[in-house]
């Protein structure tokens, strides 16, 4: 614990300034026993990467520190892990730089926009089906319509040819 402020100025200045970040990001996990991993990353960083890492980092400290016991520990004694973590940090650091990392990240994008294409595509799928069957039901409902229009107009002509005999037979019964 920083006990005056001479220490905290110490403590932050060690640490980039705020102004020369140029956009970060955050993310943290926090699991059932209470324990929070928090990282900050610069903005554009792989999502996925950042939670492999920080499963990584709660995975080392689990195997060195057992949440039952650090309660009991004072924090001092956790400063080991510091060396751990810039340990981690090295080799993701180095991992991020190297060419075959981004060729892993460009296979992950593609992976994540193939994953939605397919998604878009069964979605498409189930809505052309659905116009597939309004389409059959549209059909149908023609041909019941035309075949009612058929009707009608048969039984109109048969109307309209009776009316012209009765008129017929009218003018020569006078």
């Amino acid at each position: 614990m920083l006990s005056s402020p001479k220490s905290r100025r110490q403590v932050w200045s060690s640490g980039p300034s705020i102004s020369s970040l140029k956009s970060v990001d955050y993310l943290y996990n926090k699991d059932e026993d209470g324990l929070v991993i928090l990282i900050m990353m610069e903005n554009g960083f792989k999502k996925e990467l950042a939670l492999s890492f920080i499963e990584r980092i709660k995975q080392e400290f689990l195997q060195r520190y057992p949440i039952s016991s650090l309660a009991k520990m004072p924090s001092r004694s956790l400063l080991e892990f510091k060396e751990i973590l810039k340990d981690l940090t090295a080799n993701l650091n180095a991992s991020y730089s190297d060419k075959s990392f981004h060729v892993m990240n460009q296979v992950l994008a593609l992976e994540n926009i193939t994953t939605e294409n397919f998604t878009k595509m069964t979605e498409r799928s189930s809505q052309l089906d659905e116009i597939k069957e309004q389409v059959i039901q549209l059909s149908e409902n023609s041909l019941i319509m035309k075949k009612n229009a058929i009707t009608l107009r048969k039984k109109t002509e048969r109307r309209y040819m009776a009316s012209i005999c009765f008129m017929v037979s009218l003018i020569f019964v006078r």
